[in-house]
């Protein structure tokens, strides 16, 4: 299948746009500031556990993935081929 031109950039252009975005929110979220219960002023600071968490889940894929892979090769006695598109 063959795509079009208009659509190849249209892609493109909504990628840099959203990753943009997504950059500068970032950026703008870093650098806010607000009052604690406290009473002081604290700066934002990004909690660590939700972007862990995707690259974990992708790491665990990867690795159930080659496991389902190896067993296959081994209790076929030989490797097929799998496809990497699903």
């Amino acid at each position: 299948m063959q795509t079009s031109s208009l659509v190849l950039v249209l892609l493109v252009t909504g990628m840099l746009v959203t990753g943009t975005l997504n950059t500068l929110s970032s950026h703008w979220q870093n650098s806010s500031v607000s009052v604690g219960i406290d009473g002081n002023l604290k700066n934002f600071q990004h909690p660590w556990y939700p972007p862990f968490a995707p690259h974990m889940q992708m790491l665990l894929i990867v690795l159930i993935w080659t496991g389902f892979r190896l067993s296959s090769c081994s209790l076929a006695r030989r490797c097929v081929s799998l496809p990497l598109e699903l």
